[in-house]
């Protein structure tokens, strides 16, 4: 993507509900990832129908689009990443293991 910066994903517009749950995964994503940008990301109703500029087809045609609207899922996303660096590289927390499981780790050779 010529026009954007890193990575980050096109999601479709839905009803509030389902829209909620979109967005959520998106920030779920970027939370998780060093190089997905969430304000980058892009879930409106005229993303879903916009012309492309240079060949004029519309993106009622894209994968992501036609697979909603034949099953209405609600997770279906466009992952798009460009060559240039993004604006931001996000912080990740450390991995927090259940008890259980650091006191395992702790004791393993």
């Amino acid at each position: 993507h010529a026009n954007k910066r890193g990575c980050f994903l096109f999601g479709n517009a839905l009803p509030s509900a389902q829209q909620v749950e979109n967005v959520l995964y998106a920030k779920l994503v970027a939370l998780n990832s060093r190089w997905v940008d969430f304000n980058g990301c892009d879930f409106s109703a005229r993303n879903m129908s916009r012309k492309d500029r240079r060949d004029g087809k519309s993106k009622e045609g894209s994968g992501r689009v036609g697979v909603f609207t034949m099953t209405g899922l609600t997770h279906v996303y466009t992952l798009e990443c460009s060559y240039n660096e993004g604006r931001l590289v996000n912080k990740l927390q450390p991995v927090q293991l259940p008890a259980c499981k650091r006191d395992a780790a702790a004791i393993s050779p």
